[in-house]
């Protein structure tokens, strides 16, 4: 039978790699994950990985991760404010033609563009703290949309950027610091790849050519395919497939 390695706990977008406590699994290049059953991801208290036996996936009740600053308005929900370091605010655009606004700590702006997979971002403003910046961003969310849907990023990975939109935007908003442009994939992708859905006892196999933001993209048998890497989160990694594992098929692809 086989044995189960550890359960996804974290993706990092970034890295373009899956935790699996305590060790990583690197994504690009050749790769092959065995998926056991699904069942709750665990939580992390103060950077310590606790495991949990929940069927319930991604996460149970008591595991869901909340974070009070992914929902501030301005108004801090934390027993003690500590979000006191300088925050920006900025303007992101995913190809081809979806702006969004955003707040990020100054020091991790470019890594917090690249985890959301935006193709250029600016920032258009600086705040001493948090709580300010995400006052000022909600505001301006009833001007350009603070969020960008998975399946429109998915739309939009083999299509260029509409500079025009861009342009616009900035004119409008005028930045304060220079434009990130962004770049996800060593080579260029030449068709546009296959959303897939994942199953338990799956084996995913391929080549890894990278992630853009959440969305990870490979190649099998010449055909290129992309998964949001949090569909993963939960899952047992299997050292070897199991009897009922299958490979990736067309039966499994979302049209």
């Amino acid at each position: 039978m086989s044995r189960a390695l550890g359960r996804v706990a974290r993706v990092d977008p970034v890295q373009c790699a899956l935790v699996v406590p305590p060790e990583r699994v690197r994504l690009k290049g050749e790769f092959e994950l065995h998926l056991g059953a699904r069942g709750c991801a665990g939580s992390f208290e103060r950077g310590e990985y606790v495991p949990c036996t929940s069927r319930q996936a991604p996460y149970c009740e008591r595991c869901r991760p909340f974070d009070p600053c992914a929902v501030c308005r301005g108004v801090c929900q934390k027993a003690e404010m500590d979000c006191t370091t300088p925050h920006s605010i900025y303007l992101a655009l995913f190809s081809p033609d979806l702006l969004k606004v955003g707040v990020s700590r100054t020091e991790r702006l470019k890594t917090r563009l690249m985890e959301q997979g935006a193709d250029i971002g600016v920032e258009i403003a600086r705040c001493e703290n948090g709580q300010i910046a995400r006052a000022i961003e909600h505001r301006l969310s009833r001007v350009v949309s603070d969020r960008v849907s998975t399946t429109s990023k998915m739309r939009g990975l083999t299509k260029r950027v509409n500079m025009e939109v861009w342009e616009r935007a900035v004119a409008t908003f005028r930045p304060i610091g220079q434009p990130l442009r962004l770049q996800y994939f060593d080579e260029q992708l030449r068709s546009e790849p296959l959303p897939l859905r994942i199953e338990p006892y799956t084996t995913l196999s391929g080549r890894g050519i990278g992630c853009k933001g959440s969305l990870f993209v490979f190649e099998r048998m010449g055909m290129l395919h992309v998964i949001d890497m949090r569909d993963l989160l939960g899952y047992e990694l299997l050292e070897e497939p199991q009897r009922t594992a299958v490979q990736t098929g067309l039966e499994y692809f979302e049209c």
